[in-house]
């Protein structure tokens, strides 16, 4: 995940982003707060770093991004989790990552 970072301030519509690489091909990456889903990410954005350094995958479109609307949340502190459903109906889950959100 390339943001928010840990422990990262956000507000309004912020964009998470980051990249994903399945062998298998990704399927979906689902986007959750709190261990809830809220939606799923558009894959595919171009990722030419990526690609870069992991040409065995030959995916030059591994990038996801999602845009949160934080107003649909409290104030404080929560949990965004990426999951990624791979056409294989492999699932795999990056980190947990702690973010404050403080819409005024």
């Amino acid at each position: 995940m390339d943001a928010p970072d840990a422990t990262e301030t956000i507000s309004g519509n912020y964009t998470v982003s980051g990249w994903f690489l399945d062998r298998a091909g990704v399927g979906r990456v689902e986007v959750l707060i709190d261990g809830a889903m809220v939606g799923n990410a558009v894959y595919g954005q171009p990722r030419f770093d990526v690609q870069q350094v992991y040409p065995q995958y030959n995916n030059l479109n591994a990038g996801y991004r999602f845009v949160l609307d934080t107003k649909k949340f409290s104030n404080g502190n929560h949990t965004l989790t990426i999951r990624e459903r791979g056409k294989s109906n492999r699932v795999v889950t990056l980190s947990n990552v702690p973010i404050v959100i403080a819409n005024h």
